[in-house]
């Protein structure tokens, strides 16, 4: 029996032709207002995430928010500044309205922000499965 720990850690990049094969854009939802647990760290992760989706060499067709990820898109959000660039170069947003009621979210004023109920925001997330989904 090898009982010797193994000091080396092999790590796989995927680059974004290989997660959005069909390079029209990565799909991404946001289903929390952080990343992985609701903490200092986890905000610090979803920072980090939006600042990487931001970069210029990644392209989005459509970010979707959803229950309490609807709360990025409030005017007094800490992510009020990344969530409006993520807005400018998403080809399309979809927010669900009953989400949006239920964290009574004032919204960020963006023309590119499609408000919808609960029925035609699945029917979008069903025909564009999402590449990476913050929850």
């Amino acid at each position: 029996m090898n009982n010797q720990i193994k000091s080396n850690i092999e790590l796989e990049y995927l680059s974004e032709k290989e997660l959005n094969p069909n390079n029209k854009g990565l799909v991404v939802l946001f289903k929390h207002d952080y990343y992985s647990t609701n903490s200092p760290h986890g905000k610090e992760l979803l920072s980090n995430i939006l600042y990487s989706l931001n970069s210029d060499s990644i392209s989005i067709a459509k970010v979707m928010f959803i229950d309490n990820g609807v709360s990025l898109l409030d005017v007094d959000s800490i992510y009020n500044s990344d969530i409006s660039s993520l807005l400018e170069k998403t080809q399309t947003a979809f927010v669900c309205s009953e989400s949006l009621e239920e964290y009574r979210t004032e919204l960020i004023d963006r023309n590119n922000l499609i408000v919808a109920d609960a029925e035609l925001f699945f029917e979008q997330l069903f025909t564009s499965k999402p590449d990476i989904i913050i929850e």
